[in-house]
Formats: C-alpha cells, structure tokens, sequence
C-alpha cells in the first residue's frame, strides 16, 4: 500500500511483527479502515466492494472501486494490447499474458488452473469484473472486449459443463454491452468465430448446455448490432448437413430445430406475399452473412422456416426430431396459416401431411376429422 506514511508504515509493523513474513497481510488499521467503509457504503456500493476482493489486481480494484480514476487505468490498460484489431490467431500464451497484465496474475493462473471448479471461478469473476468496468471506465470497454472475446474462444469450448455455462454467461455480458468504440465489422469477425462454438452445443444431451447455447444465439438474432435474424437462420440452415455420423445428424437436427423454434417465436411471421419484396429468406453473399444483412425488428416467411421442417420430417432421423418438425411446422402454422405452408409441405408423403394436418387441428382447437382418408393420402392438406 503505498500510500500509506513511512511513520504508519512502521507503527503497523511494530504492532505486527509477523507482517513482514506475510506482506500481504492487512495491519489492524487497514482491517478497522475497510470494516468502517463496508459499514457506511450505499447500498449500490455494496457489490462492487465485493467484487474488488475477488479481483487479484489492485489496477482491476481501482477502477471498479473509484470510478474517479478509471480513466488513468483505462489508457494504461490500452497501451498493453498490441493492436486494436481483434485476432482470433493469437497465441493462448500472449492471451494469458495480456489477461494478467489488464485483470491480475491470478486471473490468468486461475484460468489456466487443471482445476474445474478454479476456472468456472475466474470466468464468474470476469464476467462480474467486465460488467462493472464497461460502467466505471466506458474509454476502456474496447480492450476489455476484445480479451474478453480470445478467452471465450478458449472456453466456450471446454470440457467441464460448469465452466461451459460461465462461458455462456460471460458471452451474455460482452455481447449486451456493445458500445461505439467497437466497429461493426468487428463485432460480426468476432460472432462468426465464437457462433460456431455455440452450435456445436445445440442439441447436447446435457439440457444445461442446449439451452445456455441456445440462449447466447436468441441474442445475437435479437440484440441490436450484432448478426440479426436472416444471419442467424442462415447459420442454423448451414449447419444442419455438416454432421456425417448418423448419431450426430440426429443430435445436431434436434437442437438446430429446437433452436429455430425458440427463435422464430420471439419474432413476428409474415406470408411472403404480403410482404412484397421485403424477404427475408433469401440467399446471402458471403460479404452479407459476415456483415448481418437483417436486424432484430424484421420478420421471417415461409420460406425460411420449410427447410427445417422437410429436414426434420426424415425417418431416418428418429422421432425426437420428427417431434421437433411437426412442433415448428405448428409454430409457422400459428402465424402464417396453413395456406402459407402448403407448396412446401405438399412435398411430405401423404402419411406425413396427415401427421401435421392432425396438429394443425389440435392447435386451431378443432377435433381431427377425415382419419381413414389420411391414412391412404387421398387427402391432402386442408386449403
């Protein structure tokens, strides 16, 4: 502490023999000093008081527990980075490197801790650390992002579920707390890396990680500035033939689909022929995929939403995900009507098409009607 007094310095030692042995040992002054603060603090002071004490750096504890200096911190804390550009080819090694410099040794040592249960740790605090210094030191937020961005790169690829859903978390925070000093571009290079770590969590067995994955996407489709709807789906659609191994496929079809149906419920559908030009399902070139051609207030049509469902609709496949099909072909059906749906649909074997038409009835309240017809496919969907 050195702004404490040589004379204090020394009446502190005197009292405490023992503290030369152990520096980072508080004297009896300091301890009386920070009960006394805990004890007058606001409210709202409360929990940043706290966070200090499980930050390793007096530079992170300056600047969550006097705003009034985190300017100094901020422009010392940009100066470490080497360009302001973020690359995903860094080394892990300069990562913790950097880590220790801007948030403390222990940070990086508990990041690159064997231990579980030390990294899910690190990674709460970051996540508690940056929220804080995005409001103490807004200057600082681009280099605390752009860090933040290479360490989730690392972890929301771990292999330990814990640490995965801090992962998650962190992701939240520095996608909901983008400002201007970062580019649009920039925010795109970085989703397009890190969006594919989330969908390879789609569909997990572990219920936990599905939904934290499908969480983290939901956003990058709604919040303002980051990929937006049409990008979204376009990545989920892509995904769907990657997997090679019949296990997989099914993994990845069922939580693609699940995922599909979660978002498209948190946004409005429109037939295409009422919406004119206005599509969003259209091909994209691959400069407008990176760049998010759609933004969260737009809509999604029936052809955005057909080739999940065919997709699901494969025997093959099992009847997991075919009961994820039919619950999105519900989903379009609610909001387009079945006349939106039918040219796509027709496509189904008769068994199937008789299938969705029984759910469509259930949906709309109706009784099913017709089941011998249905079972020979003389019937096809209702107009």
């Amino acid at each position: 502490h050195p702004q404490q007094s040589p004379k204090h310095a020394d009446a502190g030692c005197k009292a405490l023999p023992s503290a030369s042995l152990c520096p980072d040992t508080p004297t009896l002054a300091q301890h009386a000093k920070a009960t006394e603060e805990h004890q007058h603090a606001k409210p709202q002071e409360l929990d940043t008081m706290q966070l200090t004490r499980t930050c390793p750096s007096a530079a992170c504890q300056a600047s969550a527990a006097h705003p009034q200096q985190s300017q100094q911190h901020a422009d010392a804390s940009s100066e470490t980075l080497p360009s302001a550009t973020l690359s995903f080819d860094t080394p892990l090694e300069e990562v913790y490197a950097e880590t220790s410099k801007i948030f403390g040794a222990m940070f990086a040592s508990s990041l690159q801790s064997p231990k579980w249960d030390s990294r899910a740790e690190a990674l709460s605090s970051l996540t508690k650390l940056f929220t804080n210094t995005i409001h103490a030191a807004p200057s600082c937020t681009g280099t605390h992002w752009r860090l933040c961005c290479l360490i989730l790169n690392k972890f929301l690829r771990d292999k330990v579920m814990p640490v995965q859903l801090e992962a998650f978390h962190l992701f939240e925070k520095v996608f909901e707390n983008i400002d201007g000093a970062i580019s649009r571009e920039e925010v795109v290079h970085a989703l397009n890396a890190l969006v594919e770590h989330l969908l390879d969590k789609l569909g997990d067995s572990n219920l936990r990680l599905h939904e934290g994955a499908r969480r983290c996407i939901l956003l990058c489709a709604e919040q303002q500035g980051l990929l937006g709807l049409g990008t979204v789906l376009a990545k989920l659609r892509a995904r769907l033939g990657r997997a090679a191994k019949p296990r997989e496929r099914t993994k990845a079809h069922f939580g693609i689909l699940d995922t599909v149906n979660c978002v498209l419920t948190n946004f409005p559908g429109r037939c295409k022929d009422e919406a004119h030009d206005e599509r969003v399902g259209t091909a994209f070139t691959e400069e407008e995929e990176d760049l998010g051609s759609h933004q969260s207030e737009e809509f999604w049509t029936e052809d955005d939403v057909a080739p999940f469902i065919l997709a699901g609709m494969d025997d093959t496949l099992g009847a997991r995900v075919r009961s994820s099909a039919v619950a999105l072909a519900v989903t379009a059906f609610q909001a387009l009507g079945v006349d939106a749906l039918c040219p796509a649909l027709i496509e189904l074997r008769p068994a199937k098409q008789a299938l969705l038409k029984q759910r469509f009835l259930e949906a709309a309240g109706m009784d099913f009607i017709g089941d011998d017809e249905c079972e020979d496919g003389s019937e096809d969907l209702p107009k």
